[in-house]
């Protein structure tokens, strides 16, 4: 077997002599190693990475040891907190610097953002439902198109009626329908209102947004607070 060599003072090897067995090799150290000397140097069975003194014998450092050292590095989730290590459960948006959790703000608030751009657009779109009987999208095509007919057939042409507008019925079915002048203008209200409605709560819960702290934007429900707006709101 390999037994290691270590000078006292630097802690390294100094040579891997092969002895017979360990209790041979106290009695006679310098059988096996003729430059053995007990006052410099120590041995050990193993070769140890990053050696410590302890009692006297060779061990380890720990890991926070070496951490302290500069040897090793924390984990992206870790902290020193006294002479422990500490491993944090980091939520989204939480990370560790300077041995601080911090927390990503701009990006927390980019993608609540993001999200609030996403529930304006599925409302201010979101199917209606017009005189009680019939299922309108609110597109923006839907619009340009209702607003070309109402220009042309019935402010340039003074035409009474916009021939053929198709809906869905409330059973989900196409149905083609004569408008006139006044139930086209209502059906355009009607777009126009579900939209500024949408816009509306967009802009109040943007501003929330910003002004939230962090804590109120881990937990907030973007959706629930729209709903919750949308539904209080009467334009």
């Amino acid at each position: 077997m390999v037994i290691n060599i270590y000078n006292k003072n630097s802690l390294e090897i100094v040579a891997k002599p092969y002895i017979t067995d360990v209790e041979a090799f106290k009695s006679n150290p310098t059988e096996f190693y003729p430059d053995w000397n007990g006052q410099s140097m120590l041995y050990s069975l193993n070769e140890v990475v990053h050696p410590k003194l302890v009692d006297g014998e060779i061990v380890e450092k720990t890991r926070l040891e070496l951490v302290k050292e500069g040897i090793e590095t924390l984990h992206s989730n870790e902290l020193l907190k006294g002479d422990e290590i500490i491993a944090v459960d980091l939520k989204p948006y939480e990370y560790i610097e300077n041995n601080t959790v911090k927390y990503k703000r701009d990006d927390r608030i980019e993608e609540l953002l993001k999200e609030l751009k996403n529930i304006q657009v599925e409302y201010s779109e979101a199917e209606f439902v017009f005189q009680e009987k019939y299922k309108q999208k609110n597109r923006e095509l839907d619009q340009n198109n209702l607003s070309k007919l109402i220009t042309m057939f019935i402010v340039i042409n003074k035409q009474p009626l916009i021939k053929g507008w198709k809906f869905k019925d409330l059973n989900d079915r196409d149905t083609y329908t004569d408008l006139t002048a006044q139930d086209a203008m209502l059906l355009a209200q009607s777009m126009e209102v579900q939209t500024k409605k949408s816009m509306h709560v967009e802009t109040t819960l943007h501003q929330r947004i910003m002004a939230m702290t962090d804590e109120e934007l881990k937990v907030i429900n973007l959706r629930a607070e729209f709903v919750k707006l949308w539904e209080s709101i009467q334009i």
